[in-house]
């Protein structure tokens, strides 16, 4: 049987004197200027003192090291100043993570050079406004369509579904959308396909889908209409006009 010796009085303070090297500013100055990355990580991993994560965060050589200090870090402002400056997009991406400033977020979202890290920053706002103003500004269609999913404003949406310049952000929006007119809307006037698709597969209103699966002239489209068909006799209705359709309906109904 193995037995377990209780730590004596000695023993305990030569772990407390140990670990004392944590608290001498001095020598974590020192530690944090290592020349070797996992000596300055293995700092990083035991000390709390944001001065030392801070300095860490802000002028190490090694990204892995800021990146664990950036996970440590508590002050706003240091962490907005990493997310602002730092050369590496995934410490900037950290920050972010970290960040709850409404004003900071939203001059990252706007203003940073990485869209992952303006994406980032998105997915923190809250303002109406400031996340429409992205939606249609921002110049990646990544971030534009992180703005359109957590837009309320049933008009903005529309707006976007049917206006937007770019694919994906209108893509985003018509996902968005309940309203069976703007959405017959935008099957018939979009010029992307998959939009016009998408927005077929939003419908619900069976008389609009009637009217997609006889009249619009792009098979895929029509297709789509038909998958959504649940009228068996409007459906063999369509086979007898047009022997083509024997062939999507069969597919669609198996």
């Amino acid at each position: 049987m193995v037995s377990f010796k209780p730590k004596s009085k000695n023993d305990k303070k030569k772990e407390e004197k140990s670990d004392d090297w944590f608290n001498n500013e001095s020598i974590l100055e020192n530690i944090s200027n290592d020349s070797d990355w996992k000596v300055r990580l293995f700092l990083v991993e035991k000390t709390d003192d944001e001065n030392i994560l801070s300095k860490i965060a802000i002028e190490d050589s090694d990204r892995d090291v800021r990146i664990a200090a950036v996970k440590k870090l508590k002050d706003e402002s240091v962490l907005n100043h990493i997310a602002k400056t730092d050369d590496d997009w995934k410490v900037r991406l950290d920050a972010v993570k970290k960040i709850n400033d409404a004003d900071a977020l939203r001059d990252i979202a706007e203003n940073n050079s990485n869209w992952k890290v303006r994406r980032a920053a998105v997915y923190k706002i809250n303002d109406e406004k400031v996340l429409i103003g992205i939606a249609k500004n921002n110049s990646d269609s990544n971030v534009q369509c992180a703005a359109v999913k957590k837009i309320k404003d049933e008009q903005t949406i529309i707006d976007i579904a049917k206006h937007h310049y770019d694919t994906e952000a209108r893509l985003a929006a018509v996902k968005k959308l309940d309203d069976e007119n703007i959405l017959a809307n935008i099957v018939k006037n979009d010029d992307d396909l998959t939009v016009r698709i998408t927005a077929v597969e939003m419908l619900q209103n069976e008389k609009i889908l009637y009217e997609i699966a006889q009249r619009e002239e792009n098979w895929k489209i029509r297709l789509a209409a038909v998958e959504k068909i649940t009228d068996e006799n409007f459906l063999a209705e369509l086979a007898k006009k047009d022997k083509g359709w024997k062939v999507y309906i069969s597919k669609s109904k198996k």
